[in-house]
């Protein structure tokens, strides 16, 4: 079997962690910090779709990458997407999860993150990330809790609200939203 690459777009590596090791099996992976969370540079390069599917574009190139399958949730969904849209010669194909920019629907409780200061305030938001919320640990709260007061990272996260007047502010550019809606 010929083995496919897969770029997983996401917020933060660490979300996809339990997926990894079984998509690797068979499949060159690349887990993906975008900027501003996980293990990346809080400065971020912009804020729009288009401007972060940019970044992930130069990564594959940075990579040596010509195209990849792109797999991602929230923010790295709409990312995945408008790549897809941007630059189609370089995506397999894409699976979204929860995408962002796909209309003014929000989950208004997830935008507790950026705010959240303690693990009490951290927990309920984080759960909603999971379909098995006991999977959130006390180490895994701390982590984000850590990462957050790192220099530069809250307002990383602040510039990148996605949720703007209790809406999504992100919005997929190009053709996408044009199929997308006559899909529906």
């Amino acid at each position: 079997m010929r083995a496919s690459r897969r770029c997983c777009s996401s917020t933060a590596s660490a979300a996809w962690l339990f997926n990894l090791d079984a998509l690797a099996e068979k499949n060159r992976v690349f887990a993906l910090d975008l900027p501003g969370h996980g293990q990346s540079t809080p400065k971020v390069p912009g804020t729009s779709l288009a401007v972060l599917a940019g970044f992930v574009g130069k990564f594959m190139d940075a990579v040596g990458l010509e195209k990849a399958h792109l797999v991602g949730h929230s923010m790295g969904g709409g990312i995945a997407a408008q790549m897809a849209v941007d630059a189609p010669a370089r995506v397999q194909s894409v699976a979204l999860i929860s995408p962002s920019g796909f209309g003014d629907e929000v989950n208004n409780a997830y935008k507790g993150f950026v705010k959240a200061e303690s693990r009490r305030e951290l927990k309920p938001v984080v759960e909603l990330l999971f379909a098995n919320p006991e999977l959130v640990s006390r180490q895994m709260l701390d982590d984000l809790l850590k990462y957050k007061r790192l220099d530069g990272v809250s307002e990383a996260l602040t510039s990148l609200s996605l949720f703007a007047g209790g809406k999504q502010s992100a919005k997929l550019g190009g053709s996408w939203r044009n199929r997308a809606s006559r899909c529906s």
